[in-house]
């Protein structure tokens, strides 16, 4: 029911106000990534970015950022992997104007449970998920929805993917 909200809500609005918010999401995830990385960004971002950097800290090291991850007949781009010797953490940002009240957006947890599946062995290591929502009507305002049993959510992306995979006359 969000989700079909979210996107009637799209379309009810003014597409120029969406197309601001859009590339406000766009900016806002790039100076996190420069943050990331140890490039300089724009401090009209920061009260974006500072609350996010707090709440990464939280999962460890920064192993990676924006790396392409393939699947079986998938790929995508994840955001962030953290490690704290204890559990690998996978992590996935989302921009919206309204964090999500109680869970995270079943769509968004499917993405990142695929993008786990990515990562195969990791020497026994548990691998969690983490979806992180930033506000960007509230600057500071960040939600993180982590998931340590994603198996079940994988499950029903494959499902998905096959369904699409028929739905456009591929092989199953």
């Amino acid at each position: 029911d969000q989700f079909v909200d979210r996107v009637l809500n799209v379309e009810k609005g003014d597409q120029e106000e969406a197309k601001l918010a859009a590339d406000k999401g766009t900016d806002i995830h790039k100076a996190i990534e420069d943050a990331m990385t140890g490039k300089p960004y724009s401090t009209e971002w920061a009260p974006y970015v500072l609350p996010v950097m707090r709440v990464l800290d939280m999962y460890g090291k920064r192993v990676w950022s924006e790396k392409v991850v393939v699947g079986e007949g998938y790929a995508g781009r994840s955001d962030v992997l953290m490690d704290d010797s204890r559990m690998i953490t996978l992590g996935d940002f989302k921009t919206t104007g309204k964090l999500p009240e109680k869970d995270a957006y079943a769509e968004h947890v499917l993405q990142v449970a695929a993008y786990a599946k990515t990562l195969g062995n990791v020497a026994d290591r548990h691998i969690q998920t983490a979806v992180i929502y930033i506000s960007t009507s509230e600057p500071g305002r960040v939600r993180t929805f982590v998931q340590e049993n994603w198996d079940r959510h994988y499950e029903a992306f494959n499902h998905l993917l096959r369904v699409w995979r028929y739905m456009n006359g591929l092989p199953l």
